[in-house]
């Protein structure tokens, strides 16, 4: 399983709980939302949509809850991080988050 942007946050919580995942890979993911505040206007608008509300102060309270913390540790299956340091929208130390908590093999390369 593979995601990218938030499919790299969808990806690992999905193959947490999906033993028939082998492997999972992110590029470019986040670990949780803590940053939300700080986002482009445009990316709020987009997670609104993507939360299925029509303004980011309606997601704002959705997005408190992304989080990979409760689940990285049930991923055990090999585990792929790849992030870019200049990535304008997810943080790198997402990156080293998910990597840190993840409870399988896992591989992190930071560009």
């Amino acid at each position: 399983m593979a995601g990218f942007s938030f499919g790299g946050y969808l990806a690992p919580r999905a193959a947490a709980f999906v033993p028939e995942v082998k492997a999972c890979a992110v590029l470019g993911g986040c670990h949780d939302l803590r940053y939300r505040e700080e986002m482009p206007a445009l990316l709020k608008e987009d997670f609104a949509y993507v939360f299925g509300v029509r303004t980011w102060e309606a997601a704002a309270g959705r997005a408190r809850r992304v989080s990979l913390a409760p689940v990285l540790p049930a991923l055990r299956c090999p585990f792929l991080i790849v992030h870019g340091k200049r990535d304008g929208i997810f943080l790198w130390s997402d990156a080293e988050r998910m990597a840190a908590r993840a409870g399988g093999p896992t591989e992190l390369l930071l560009l």
